[in-house]
């Protein structure tokens, strides 16, 4: 595999007879200038690269990465590792976005994709991760919060960098306080420099939000926000979806709108409300908020 130029890694369970950070540095201790992008599929488990960390490996030749980390802190090693990185996409199980605790940046990086739905994020975390980015040129955020600045489109939009060619955005929004206080017609004013979707729960009046088109290959959301998401011809739109998982499902037609639309699918997962892992929030001793039983 001398001249190998990609890798890519799926469904990697991390056995506790293969520790996850034996695995990841063999991948990076590849001895191969050709290979220069590495992709740890959706379905692998993520790393904990803080626990466990790599030592004396640093990866000049890897331009473009796809991963799953344990929480934003494995990411301060990771930069570590791929100093030369151009795209990132990372995934968070069990981290919100919240403040970037380290002072390191990825200097030439252009195109950022941030996946973290199973805890809430705020505004100000946010802005502390653009910190570490500051040439970024596409930005891919997938998030759950309840912070309402998070929603309105043009709070987000006066943090993003200036250089910001393009902006893909995908939120779950849980009020903290009466409905009656948020205007949904105000959500959609503050959007109107860039076009959107929404979908508005009757149970809890949580609202799901994405820019136009949906630019990621997957898709997370709730049985009751699936069910009122607009369902026709819509397909365009999702073009790229080929895995979608529903959760707090109640009824199976509740996912059929969404489910319609998305005509490349080629996994589906439905979660009634007792397996979701993504069912109700809890806030922490911290004060942040995990989507959990």
């Amino acid at each position: 595999m001398k001249y190998l130029q990609k890798l890519v890694i799926q469904e990697l369970s991390c056995s506790s007879s293969i520790r996850n950070i034996d695995f990841i540095e063999k991948i990076f201790n590849i001895k191969n200038n050709f290979l220069t992008d590495i992709i740890f599929d959706y379905d692998c488990d993520s790393f904990d690269l803080i626990n466990h960390p790599i030592n004396n490996i640093i990866c000049h030749n890897i331009l473009s990465l796809t991963i799953q980390l344990d929480t934003l802190m494995d990411l301060s090693s990771l930069i570590y590792l791929i100093p030369n990185i151009h795209r990132l996409d990372v995934s968070f199980k069990n981290s919100s976005l919240s403040k970037v605790p380290f002072n390191i940046t990825l200097p030439f990086l252009k195109e950022f994709s941030v996946w973290a739905v199973h805890w809430y994020s705020h505004l100000d975390d946010l802005k502390s991760l653009l910190q570490i980015v500051p040439s970024i040129e596409e930005f891919s955020l997938t998030i759950s919060t309840r912070d309402f600045n998070l929603i309105n489109g043009t709070k987000l939009v006066s943090i993003l960098p200036s250089q910001l060619k393009q902006f893909n955005y995908t939120v779950c929004y849980y009020p903290c306080e009466s409905y009656d206080n948020y205007n949904i017609d105000i959500i959609k004013t503050s959007w109107q420099s860039i076009p959107i979707i929404y979908s508005i729960s009757d149970i809890d009046k949580r609202i799901f939000l994405h820019t136009l088109p949906y630019c990621s290959s997957r898709l997370t959301i709730r049985s009751s926000l699936a069910k009122n998401m607009p369902n026709k011809d819509m397909h365009p739109i999702y073009s790229k979806i080929d895995q979608i998982q529903v959760y707090s499902m109640i009824n199976l037609s509740d996912t059929f709108p969404i489910i319609g639309q998305c005509r490349r699918v080629r996994e589906l997962t439905l979660l009634t409300a007792n397996e979701s892992k993504t069912s109700n929030s809890q806030f922490t001793s911290s004060g942040r908020s995990r989507i959990k039983d």
